[in-house]
């Protein structure tokens, strides 16, 4: 259901200050939220849809 702190590290490698990496995954156009304690809280059903997203735009284009 949600990212784990591992998957978040190794998805926003090298950075490693929470407020790096939610900008950096803001600027990827997922939803950050953070928990009470300061980790971040990343749904994967938000991270999919951007990758969606993004293939469907980028993707090859079959037809002229």
């Amino acid at each position: 259901m949600y990212l784990t702190d591992v998957e978040l590290a190794d998805l926003c490698r090298p950075l490693k200050q929470p407020a790096a990496q939610i900008r950096y995954l803001q600027r990827l156009g997922v939803r950050v939220r953070r928990r009470p304690d300061g980790t971040l809280l990343v749904l994967k059903s938000d991270l999919s849809s951007v990758v969606e997203h993004n293939h469907r735009e980028n993707g090859p284009r079959w037809t002229r």
